[in-house]
């Protein structure tokens, strides 16, 4: 998988998130709409995060708007540290029941590697569900998730930064708005 650099929009949708999972959220924004509403939306959506769409992209498409609405739904009770809720954390187990993995060791040269591996291809939907699981496995920081501090902007992320002063999705959009703004602000007020 190409690595792409924080603050990364594709083919138009925005990749910003930090986290693949947090990218399936920002398929639904008030700016943006919802992305991956039809099933050519999410095979777009899927190609332009480096996944590999399933054939019938319908029902995948179906899951993934399944499983955008319960990682949606666990986004603040995370950051604030409230109930989750159950049903949320339901649809989440489902999928992982459906990526299944084992543990494996593998030997290079004298050093051993341990990895999970999956039963079969993961689905598309898989991974995010298994990225989002990693995500919580490696003990994430709650506040470093983040809402884009943008007037108008609804979209997340995770402030990977090594202060952890991340305030836009985007400095190039919404950071560069905020400027903008700002400095008309103290023009007008100096004239």
């Amino acid at each position: 998988m190409t690595q792409h650099p924080p603050g990364d929009f594709r083919e138009g949708m925005p990749f910003l998130g930090g986290r693949l999972w947090i990218d399936l959220v920002n398929t639904r924004s008030d700016a943006l709409g919802d992305l991956v509403s039809s099933s050519e939306g999410w095979q777009r959506w899927a190609v332009a995060a480096e996944l590999e769409p399933a054939a019938d992209a319908t029902s995948e498409a179906e899951e993934a708007r399944e499983l955008r609405s319960a990682l949606t739904r666990l986004f603040d009770p995370l950051i604030e540290g409230n109930r989750l809720p159950a049903d949320a954390i339901g649809v989440i187990n489902a999928h992982l029941r459906q990526a299944a993995t084992f543990p494996e060791l593998s030997a290079h040269e004298s050093h051993l590697a341990f990895r999970q591996t999956s039963v079969e291809p993961l689905s598309a939907v898989g991974k995010i569900t298994v990225d989002f699981a990693n995500f919580i496995a490696d003990g994430f920081e709650p506040a470093r998730l983040r809402h884009c501090s943008g007037d108008a902007c609804t979209l997340v992320f995770y402030d990977s930064s090594r202060n952890g002063s991340r305030r836009w999705c985007s400095m190039e959009v919404c950071g560069n708005r905020h400027k903008v703004k700002s400095h008309r602000a103290r023009k007008t007020d100096t004239e």
